[in-house]
């Protein structure tokens, strides 16, 4: 009796030792899986941050030390800017026959400009002084040589279409849109760029030709997308820091 006791006590412990050892074993299986998911590129640490360029070649033409200083820089204007103004030509072939309608936009956009509380002389860029090539570079140095605090450039794009209603005269539409940007002279950084688009609306005139009243419509679009611009770049030069200099 004694003996069959003891008996089953080894079996039962001899149990307990199999049921330990599997579970050790399973153990080790999951800690090597464990360390295999660890070595995967999808768990390698992330970079968000740091102080040089990620593609060497990048450094041969802009320096990480003049990225750096780029970025740090904070623009600051006199009390009372000085502005030349640059309109490039957009992609419609019109605009290179409508002298008529550039040098009204050109006008209307100095104009608007010299409404503005920190605006001081106003002018826009001779013609004279541009390059063969517009580069920011050319650009800068050609602003620098009219003695310019900023450079504004801007770009207009038109689409035109007709719409005939019923009993109606027609009417001539236009969509445009102005981009703009200004360049800070002093430093050659662009600071601040905007953007507006609006519509233009002109009734058929008696001996009007389609081309005068698609001019005609675009003028007005693009006047419509200028006031919207006022107040974006009034809002950027009251907010920009005022630079103490000698006149």
């Amino acid at each position: 009796m004694h003996s069959d006791l003891a008996g089953l006590g080894r079996t039962r412990a001899m149990r307990r030792a199999c049921v330990g050892l599997a579970v050790c074993a399973m153990g080790v299986q999951l800690a090597a899986c464990g360390e295999s998911r660890q070595e995967s590129p999808m768990d390698m640490s992330v970079v968000t941050r740091t102080d040089a360029s990620l593609f060497p070649a990048d450094a041969a033409v802009l320096p990480d030390s003049v990225v750096d200083r780029i970025l740090r820089y904070r623009v600051m204007l006199p009390s009372r800017v000085r502005i030349a103004v640059l309109q490039l030509g957009g992609r419609r072939s019109r605009w290179d026959g409508g002298n008529a309608a550039v040098n009204r936009l050109i006008d209307s956009t100095v104009h608007a400009l010299r409404q503005l509380p920190r605006a001081g002389a106003v002018q826009a860029l001779p013609e004279l002084l541009l390059p063969e090539k517009f580069t920011m570079v050319a650009l800068r140095e050609a602003a620098a040589r009219f003695q310019s605090d900023l450079l504004v450039v801007y770009r207009p794009e038109c689409d035109s279409y007709a719409r005939t209603p019923m009993l109606r005269a027609n009417q001539w539409r236009a969509l445009c849109r102005i981009d703009l940007l200004v360049l800070d002279v002093r430093s050659g950084v662009i600071p601040f760029s905007t953007a507006g688009s609006a519509e233009g609306i002109v009734t058929q005139e008696k001996d009007a030709t389609r081309s005068e009243m698609l001019l005609a419509a675009e003028s007005a679009s693009l006047l419509n997308a200028l006031a919207a611009l006022k107040a974006p770049v009034r809002d950027y030069l009251a907010a920009v820091d005022t630079l103490r200099v000698d006149r």
